[in-house]
């Protein structure tokens, strides 16, 4: 656990009630040692298995610009990285990496990089579509980085489905979700909260 940034820990009893949608399309932060190729980072460092970056991460943007090439980009502190499964469409097949349309977004598709140094930073990860729900668990489960008013909003929600169990340890202090919603509602709202969960066994 990071010292600098409060933990809270949901317990919950049904993971598919997360409501993480929006909160992964607006980014979540995470801590990696950068200087690694775009596709280290994602396989050594966020434990995505390697044949689910290759045939399924169709759509990657580093910085607003796409990328082809997992292996000659390296990630700095800051980055901003968006994937996605494939997208429909003419836009999509454009964006595809790899794809037979790449050619006419040469102009913005992301060059490769100068090696730069290792160091331990965060970037911004957002995930769109299948991509969200196939790894929003993983890196729940490693940690993510978000404001307290997403959390706040998301617990929220999660108090208006009775079907789900759920508490929160907020900095190892259990609280129900109406006492943990008000805790983070007090919250600098610049705060970064480092946010996991696990599964309740029944």
């Amino acid at each position: 656990m990071n010292p600098e940034h409060p933990n809270l820990d949901l317990q919950i009893s049904d993971p598919g009630r997360l409501l993480l949608d929006g909160i992964f399309a607006a980014g979540v932060g995470l801590v990696v040692k950068t200087g690694s190729s775009l596709r280290a980072t994602l396989v050594d460092q966020l434990g995505i298995a390697a044949d689910y970056v290759e045939e399924k991460l169709q759509t990657v943007f580093l910085n607003s610009r796409p990328v082809d090439d997992l292996d000659g980009v390296v990630l700095a502190p800051g980055d901003v990285l968006a994937l996605s499964a494939a997208m429909p469409g003419l836009v999509g097949a454009t964006l595809r990496r790899g794809g037979h349309l790449a050619a006419m977004r040469r102009d913005i598709t992301q060059e490769k990089a100068e090696t730069r140094p290792a160091v331990t930073a965060m970037i911004t990860v957002k995930l769109f579509n299948l991509a969200c729900r196939d790894l929003g668990p993983t890196l729940l489960a490693r940690g993510i980085l978000v404001r307290p008013k997403q959390l706040a909003d998301l617990l929220a929600g999660l108090e208006d489905s009775p079907a789900t169990s759920a508490k929160a340890v907020l900095n190892d202090l259990a609280l129900d979700l109406a006492d943990a919603v008000d805790s983070l509602g007090q919250m600098d709202p610049a705060t970064l909260v480092k946010f996991r969960f696990r599964i309740i066994i029944s």
